[in-house]
């Protein structure tokens, strides 16, 4: 049974190590949007600036520490790059739809686009931006 139980931990530690590290940029940017906010930047740029703001934390942890890349730096950074573009483009446009078109709190919207987007991240950094060689 304890065998069974660590080779479980085991398969889903990189996961778990992503959604730390999800966790930590989250609460990196949520800040940040927050705090953009709050001295009245507009919603929108203050997604985009506080999601690029965590995706620098994002990059050097899940380099480093999640997927433990051993490819050059220049080759995972650019990967990397197109997939949170693709991420901010859909986190802006998601954001926009919960805003504007279904009237949710800018806060609670956030929190729902971020969770939507985390999920899409991990996809794509395991199987493109951090793949294996």
């Amino acid at each position: 049974m304890k065998d069974a139980i660590l080779c479980n931990l085991k398969k889903y530690y990189e996961f778990f190590k992503f959604c730390i590290t999800g966790a930590m940029n989250t609460l990196i940017s949520m800040l940040s949007y927050f705090i953009l906010l709050k001295i009245g930047v507009y919603y929108i740029l203050a997604n985009v600036i506080s999601y690029f703001i965590g995706m620098i934390n994002s990059y050097i942890l899940n380099r480093k520490w999640v997927f433990k890349s051993k490819d050059p730096l220049i080759k995972t950074a650019f990967k990397f790059c197109c997939v949170n573009v693709v991420a901010l483009g859909l986190s802006t446009l998601i954001l926009y739809l919960f805003v504007t078109i279904l009237r949710i709190d800018k806060f609670v919207a956030q929190l729902l686009t971020t969770t939507i987007i985390m999920l899409i991240n991990y996809v794509s950094n395991k199987f493109f931006a951090f793949k294996k060689s």
